[in-house]
């Protein structure tokens, strides 16, 4: 037997004895709702000379986990926490869960709650133990009119029922969930602009701004531009290697420092980092387990160089080697980075913007910090001109790239971020191409100009970016 919840959103009054029942049978913390109970209105009163005539419509929407034949969080969780049983019930073993939250994002009816209390995500389990002992989950034993149940999947198919869409539900899932829901008259209301008007219940952050929920983001936003940084950092010096232009080791030393220092923060994002060692527990699935193995693997080949670098400055073959192995290392990060964000429940992130935002903030955040770098180790300048003045071109098309896209990104809709972008944008592109046509003793001051325009624009973008992430349940 394979369970699947039916939902009669017809019937369904409202009363949150559901959401109560479950609350209370597994004794969830504030803020932490299994089952959730959103209330769905639209519609508006239009005048026609004397009369009013009102197209305003109300109903209920009663949803938890559904327990799906191909459970995305699941797909995604980096430690192996989720496990789906024979008859379909898929759990969470907190135990093992680090709290990075990542199910949450990719689970397109928001079932993965956060508790605070405990730093892991818990989610409604169907009341597994009632159903082994012969008994309903709570939620349908408390519900006063019978709209709510569990039944046997293939005894509903049989009997016509199939997936039924209503708001705020996704419009589609490949997840298949194991829910059938009969909708309310007023869900199929055509032209009809529906929303939820109880959203604080269950997500009181949003009453804020979306932009709010981008601040619980922070370490995330340092550990990728960090990431990015180092990654950059990598190419261009590689490139010096394989010109042959000597400069000094405490550059190469900085990539190992700014990546370390970016996955000592993200350990912040972790709400139980004493599990953190699970992570590759999903590598055949989780682009979270692989984006964290590639940065490993980058920071092996980056000591591994910088040895070479420090301990054996003689040795011309293998330096070339080394180098582009590094660089070829920090491009699998950067691929894997942009592939933890390419989630279908996220738009904004799952177009091929992301992908090449990253490896092109990769190359600007390279090129504007590793010269500035190199000058105040006391790298030859005459030297440097004569690699970095295409280098810098180069940096320039990268700049010029990303506005372009940064102006056509979904999730650059805040018009005065927008707009600041833009300068910050225009202001390194002009500064980036000055230097192309400046003698190299005159680009200290440039440099730095720069180096901090381009910085502060990535910061405006990645906080953007994570701003933008809005679910829809």
């Amino acid at each position: 037997m394979t369970h699947a919840f039916t939902f009669d959103a017809s019937s369904c009054s409202g009363c949150k004895a559901c959401q109560a029942a479950c609350k209370d049978k597994n004794n969830l913390p504030p803020g932490v709702l299994w089952r959730r109970i959103y209330e769905v209105g639209g519609g508006e009163w239009t005048r026609s000379g004397d009369a009013w005539t009102s197209t305003v419509y109300a109903y209920n929407l009663s949803i938890a986990c559904n327990h799906c034949v191909h459970p995305k969080c699941a797909g995604v969780c980096p430690v192996n926490a989720y496990t789906v049983r024979e008859d379909g019930i898929v759990l969470l073993d907190s135990s093992r869960c680090i709290g990075c939250g990542y199910c949450a994002w990719a689970c397109p009816y928001g079932a993965p709650q956060y508790d605070r209390s405990s730093g892991t995500m818990t989610k409604c389990n169907l009341c597994y133990d009632n159903l082994d002992a012969g008994l309903t989950p709570a939620c349908v034993m408390s519900c006063p009119l019978r709209v709510l149940d569990v039944t046997d999947q293939a005894e509903l198919e049989t009997q016509g029922f199939r997936y039924q869409v209503i708001f705020p539900m996704p419009a589609s899932s490949r997840t298949e969930p194991r829910v059938y829901v009969k909708p309310h008259p007023a869900a199929v209301r055509a032209g009809q602009t529906p929303e939820v008007l109880n959203q604080e219940e269950f997500a009181p952050q949003r009453k804020r701004s979306n932009s709010w929920a981008a601040w619980e983001e922070i370490p995330l936003l340092v550990f990728t531009l960090s990431a990015q940084l180092a990654t950059g950092m990598s190419w261009v010096l590689g490139i010096l290697v394989l010109l042959g232009i000597p400069f000094s080791p405490l550059a190469y030393l900085a990539i190992g420092a700014i990546l370390g220092l970016g996955l000592i923060v993200s350990f912040l994002h972790l709400g139980s980092p004493k599990n953190a060692w699970r992570v590759f527990g999903n590598l055949h699935k989780s682009w979270l387990s692989r984006e964290i193995l590639a940065a490993l693997l980058f920071m092996l080949c980056w000591a591994i160089s910088f040895l070479s670098f420090w301990l054996a400055p003689d040795l011309s073959m293998g330096k070339p080697v080394l180098a582009c192995i590094t660089g070829l290392a920090g491009a699998a990060l950067i691929f894997s980075m942009a592939e933890v964000y390419r989630l279908r429940m996220v738009p904004t992130w799952n177009t091929w913007h992301t992908k090449a935002t990253f490896f092109l903030s990769a190359m600007i955040l390279g090129v504007v910090s590793v010269l500035p770098g190199l000058m105040f180790t006391g790298s030859p300048a005459g030297e440097l001109a004569r690699s970095f003045h295409w280098i810098l071109a180069a940096g320039t098309v990268a700049f010029v790239m990303e506005l372009v896209l940064s102006l056509s990104e979904k999730w650059n809709s805040n018009p005065t971020a927008r707009i600041i972008r833009m300068l910050l944008s225009v202001g390194g592109i002009t500064g980036s191409a000055l230097l192309v046509y400046s003698p190299a003793d005159s680009w200290t001051g440039i440099l730095c100009l720069v180096f901090l325009l381009a910085l502060v624009e990535q910061i405006l973008g990645r906080w953007l970016f994570y701003a933008s992430r809005s679910p829809s349940m």
